[in-house]
């Protein structure tokens, strides 16, 4: 594990964090497709950040799930956290093609997406 690596991916996903809130901030549900990938890419980089901290191999998924599984070897009390967290998954590609159900999205959801990258990245930010 190189200490830049974590580094890395840890300012990835405060990247994405900070786009996913700009986006929220617009008031533009145009913008939420935008909100919840950011918010999914956001939590798995931070994943990933840790798990490099941990020098875990990362692999190339976006299954926040699978991510978790190995993350939760080292860290057994972000269980509820993470599996929460897991339900954005979907959000890395759902929205990404034209025949995306773009209308199928609330707010609820958005915001929730949200909060769950922020106390996500604050968790696993906390622990390096």
């Amino acid at each position: 594990m190189k200490a830049s690596d974590v580094q890395r991916w840890f300012k990835l996903s405060r990247i994405d964090l900070l786009m996913a809130e700009y986006l929220a901030s617009s008031n533009n549900s145009e913008m939420w497709i935008g909100v919840v990938f950011n918010s999914q890419q956001s939590v798995e980089k931070a994943i990933k950040g840790l798990l490099s901290h941990n020098s875990v191999k990362i692999t190339k998924t976006h299954d926040i799930a699978q991510l978790s599984s190995e993350l939760l070897k080292f860290y057994p009390e972000l269980n509820d956290l993470l599996r929460k967290a897991s339900n954005l998954t979907p959000y890395a590609v759902a929205y990404r093609y034209q025949d995306a159900l773009i209308d199928d999205l609330t707010e609820k959801q958005v915001f929730e997406a949200i909060d769950l990258a922020k106390k996500t990245y604050s968790a696993l930010t906390s622990l390096v």
